[in-house]
């Protein structure tokens, strides 16, 4: 019996082949038959399986994505709309986007992790980072513990320069240790605040302008743009810190200016209180009757820094009408032009991350809405923590929910191109267009182009119809429970008006095709 089998056969024509596919198999024992018959199957599953089976998967993505366009359409028609109009004038600009990378100095992991690096300081959008002088870079014998300072602060500047960041910011949370009332770095001990002590005043701004002359000289990382004496210095810590009573603060503050000056660092800029909205009247003195009243102190002062915590009690409500009252005196009458600043803020709420984002969001637009900030300072970049904290941008190399909104706005309303603009303020009592507590709406306008940040913190979705928009179209990114800034469309722009929809607990970031 011939043992010899030949068998053909023909394969249709398919996108995989330009043309039918004919193919001739030789099996050269009979029993090698029974094997090509096992085997038949699974050919024809690898010749036409993998072609039907993408065909059925890209299928039911378009049917998701189409009843996703449709159910939206179909929340869209039941939801709300609510009406708001972009104000027509034009205020600040944004000088700068940034954040306190992370505590290099007790072993952070930014400060070598190459991943953790690239994502804060490359593809963030930062252009200002905020450091800090610990107390251990002084030695008790006057001279500087170079050690830590190469190690640490020196290194972390290295690090972001190397990544074209060259504006910084420095401040210190506890003087070193001998210098203070309790001999420790904690801001309170015992019960009793732990204040640095008036014969070290002069010691202490000798010590901070040495670290800079150091940081420039030595190690040739340049100045930083602004400096303050004390972080939250109305504030005793049950950590590293040093409350001041305004007296003493201003003090300081005119020493550590003289200081600076004779180290032929006079192109640092002080600001402060660097603390809470409440504490610019505290330290600056009602109506700025401090700074009226000495010139030397209004000299030694550039600009206003503050913080944002404590939401309706220290910031917020009547502490930032009164903090918005002393920032346009200030920046528009007494030091007119100088830069107001945001250095510090997080939600210290370890809740859900869309809430959170959306909260600090809310905080933010506030502060460079209704407090006019020209730059915006985060409070912490990354840790190692397992949980989120409310603190930190990225913990345990989890990107937040905030850390994908800021990566978009930062690296589209770029600083030094992009000026700020409001909303009209609006009777609804569902919205916070404009005023002293967290608002849902801001804008930033730029040569071509407008950027609009709109939240939604409640549960019900809404639709908004935007008044006053340049250009003719949108392009709208959403970030929600299950999205972080994607494109989710373009709206066209007529007569000047478009209506776009939010979802409950989300944030909408629209860039228009038109601007200044």
């Amino acid at each position: 019996m011939n043992d010899k089998l030949t068998i053909l056969f023909r394969i249709p024509q398919l996108k995989l082949f330009k043309q039918p596919v004919r193919l001739r198999i030789m099996i050269l024992h009979s029993d090698e038959y029974l094997f090509l018959r096992s085997i038949l199957p699974f050919m024809f599953i690898f010749l036409f399986g993998s072609g039907s089976l993408k065909c059925h998967a890209q299928g039911n993505a378009s049917q998701k994505a189409a009843g996703k366009v449709i159910n939206e359409q179909e929340l869209a028609k039941r939801a709300p709309t609510y009406t708001i109009s972009l104000s027509g004038s034009v205020n600040q600009p944004i000088t700068g986007w940034g954040c306190f990378p992370g505590f290099i100095d007790w072993g952070a992991s930014i400060g070598n992790n190459k991943k953790l690096q690239d994502e804060i300081y490359r593809d963030l959008g930062m252009t200002v980072v905020r450091v800090k002088i610990y107390p251990h870079y002084d030695n008790p014998d006057g001279t500087l513990n170079t050690f830590e300072i190469d190690r640490n602060i020196a290194h972390q500047i290295g690090t972001f320069r190397s990544y074209g960041i060259t504006k910084w910011i420095i401040t210190t949370w506890s003087p070193p240790m001998f210098m203070k009332t309790f001999n420790d770095t904690l801001g309170i001990v015992n019960g009793q605040p732990n204040h640095l002590k008036p014969e070290f005043e002069d010691a202490y701004v000798k010590f901070y302008t040495k670290v800079l002359v150091y940081l420039r000289d030595v190690k040739k990382l340049g100045t930083p743009l602004y400096a303050t004496i004390q972080n939250e210095p109305d504030y005793a810590a049950i950590w590293d810190g040093c409350p001041y009573e305004p007296e003493q603060w201003r003090r300081v503050t005119k020493k550590l200016r003289k200081a600076l000056d004779e180290a032929n660092l006079t192109m640092v800029k002080i600001h402060g209180p660097d603390h809470n909205h409440y504490t610019i009247a505290k330290y600056f003195g009602k109506d700025l009757s401090e700074l009226k009243s000495d010139p030397e102190l209004l000299r030694a002062v550039d600009g206003i820094a503050f913080h944002s915590y404590d939401e309706g009690t220290q910031s917020g409500g009547s502490t930032a009408v009164e903090a918005r009252d002393l920032i346009l005196k200030f920046k528009n009458n007494l030091k007119k032009g100088n830069e107001i600043w945001q250095t510090e803020n997080c939600t210290v709420k370890p809740e859900d991350l869309t809430i959170s984002a959306i909260r600090q969001l809310r905080s933010m637009m506030r502060d460079i809405g209704y407090l006019e900030a020209n730059c915006y300072i985060y409070w912490l970049g990354a840790t190692e923590n397992k949980n989120y904290s409310g603190e930190e941008l990225i913990f345990n190399n989890t990107k937040t929910k905030l850390y994908y909104v800021f990566r978009k706005l930062w690296n589209t309303a770029i600083p030094g191109k992009f000026y700020v603009k409001t909303f009209t303020a609006s009777n609804d009592p569902e919205l916070a267009s404009f005023g002293p507590d967290p608002m849902d709406m801001l804008a930033f306008t730029g040569t071509g182009k407008t950027v609009i940040l709109l939240t939604n913190m409640t549960d019900k979705a809404r639709n908004m119809t935007i008044k006053g928009l340049p250009g003719n179209k949108l392009s709208e990114f959403r970030t929600s429970d299950s999205e972080d800034m994607i494109s989710v469309g373009e709206k066209a722009i007529t007569k000047g008006e478009s209506t776009v929809y939010l979802p409950g607990h989300s944030v909408l970031l629209l860039e228009t095709n038109g601007g200044m």
